[in-house]
């Protein structure tokens, strides 16, 4: 893997931990982070997956992101790196944020 490929690979898996880590923050009640985290080698045509699991539907969505604000940026990043990412929402209290990243073998 190529050391750009690396780089960008890896800001699309920081910024869905950060988002996930953010939104259970805000949205849970108890001190408990509940989540998981799959990243696949790339394979043969250079496609790397990634995927984030939690429990709390809505699903995410990337929106404007201000010059002063802290934080808002990471799913632009996703947007910016992967060639594709979504949500599966499976039930009222799972979903799973995915995104694939192509990197040239």
């Amino acid at each position: 893997m190529s050391r750009k490929c690396a780089v960008m690979a890896g800001s699309v898996v920081v910024a869905l931990v950060a988002a996930g880590i953010t939104f259970q923050n805000a949205n849970v009640s108890d001190d408990v982070l509940q989540f998981t985290v799959r990243t696949l080698t790339p394979n043969a045509a250079g496609k790397l997956a990634t995927a984030l699991g939690d429990g709390l539907p809505p699903s995410p969505a990337a929106g404007p992101a201000f010059t002063d604000a802290a934080s808002g940026r990471g799913l632009l990043l996703v947007e910016a790196y992967a060639d594709r990412w979504g949500c599966t929402v499976r039930d009222p209290f799972t979903e799973t944020v995915w995104a694939e990243v192509t990197c040239s073998p």
